[in-house]
């Protein structure tokens, strides 16, 4: 667990729950008014085997606003790339402001059988300025797993100022892209 009132990673910094085998990835917990990933950081999700990927908690169980900010290049991402499942990440807290800004990108994506992975953002306010991205996604190809899933949970208000949500899938017999539910 780490807990900082602004917490920066820059410079390929990375922080990852990964699986490589049959077991589940491990869980990362983050608390933090204010995250800036720079310089093609990133905090991340990943299974390279059957295994489950791991989980990442940002602000989840600490009540607080977020603001984060993801520069081009930057991501925070739940991947699969084999059989398992990807991973679930949690951004945000009910109750609380959550803010997206930046030219990264968030993703929830499959590169092979296993399905994508799960985010859930919480926020009374969740905003997507700046270039923001969340994308869920497969780009497998024949026998794809599907694209992860985005849940925007106990949300007062979605907005957004150059920001973009996308769902894509690949040719080939891909799976299909991913799912975006929203409950306001």
């Amino acid at each position: 667990d780490v807990s900082s009132s602004d917490l920066t990673l820059s410079n390929a910094a990375a922080i990852t729950a990964k699986t490589t085998a049959s077991g589940s990835g491990g869980t990362i917990n983050l608390d933090a008014d204010t995250l800036s990933l720079s310089g093609s950081s990133s905090l991340s999700t990943k299974t390279s085997g059957s295994g489950q990927g791991g989980s990442f908690n940002l602000n989840h169980s600490n009540p607080r606003d977020l603001r984060l900010s993801l520069d081009a290049g930057s991501s925070i991402n739940s991947l699969t790339d084999s059989t398992g499942n990807g991973g679930t990440i949690n951004l945000g807290t009910s109750g609380k402001a959550l803010s997206i800004s930046g030219p990264g990108t968030i993703t929830a994506q499959t590169t092979s059988s296993g399905n994508g992975g799960l985010f859930n953002l919480y926020g009374s306010t969740i905003s997507l300025s700046n270039g923001a991205i969340l994308t869920a996604q497969t780009s497998a190809l024949n026998n794809g797993g599907n694209g992860g899933t985005f849940n925007l949970d106990e949300c007062g208000g979605l907005s957004g100022e150059d920001g973009t949500i996308a769902q894509t899938s690949a040719l080939n017999n891909g799976g299909n892209g991913g799912t975006f539910n929203l409950d306001a």
